[in-house]
């Protein structure tokens, strides 16, 4: 079922728990990179054009129906453990507020977004809720996957007790 766009506007929050410490999600998370989107198993294609410390800016390009539809996004780091997103494109806009916990060796990832749709069909709020969830579980297999490989190769590291 899909929503008009009589009400083309929709919030969603998810919560993940990450078997890696903060630091490590935070690097891993924010490091954006041209190729991201194999990680998830997507077609589409991402273009970095600012990379710093403080902000990142890329253009993702995807196919739909013939058409290719952009999107202009750009987030803003807040070392340790937050970052924002701020996406303009063809078919939607929509921000992003992501919020890092450290649980013990882990993390906890608070994430909510607002969506405004631009184009049909607009999903419902679950139908979006279970997308990011489905996208985020992939991203966290892959990100969990090279935390173990990086603690692996460097085995003498241990967290301290503070």
């Amino acid at each position: 079922m899909y929503l008009s766009l009589s009400n083309p506007t929709l919030s969603i929050s998810l919560t993940k728990k990450i078997q890696a410490p903060l630091p490590f999600v935070f690097d891993w998370c924010t490091d954006f990179r041209e190729d991201d989107s194999q990680l998830v198993g997507s077609t589409s294609k991402k273009t970095i054009l600012e990379k710093t410390s403080e902000k990142v800016v890329y253009v993702t390009e995807m196919a739909n129906q013939g058409r290719v539809l952009k999107t202009n996004s750009v987030v803003t780091l807040t070392p340790p453990d937050k970052w924002h997103l701020d996406a303009v494109g063809d078919d939607k806009d929509y921000t992003g507020n992501y919020q890092l916990f450290a649980e013990g060796n882990d993390t906890r990832l608070e994430m909510s977004f607002d969506y405004s749709f631009k184009t049909e069909p607009v999903p419902t709020n679950e139908e979006k809720t279970a997308g990011n969830n489905s996208f985020w579980d992939k991203i966290i297999v892959a990100l969990e996957r090279d935390y173990e490989k990086s603690y692996k190769i460097h085995s003498d590291w241990t967290i301290p007790n503070y």
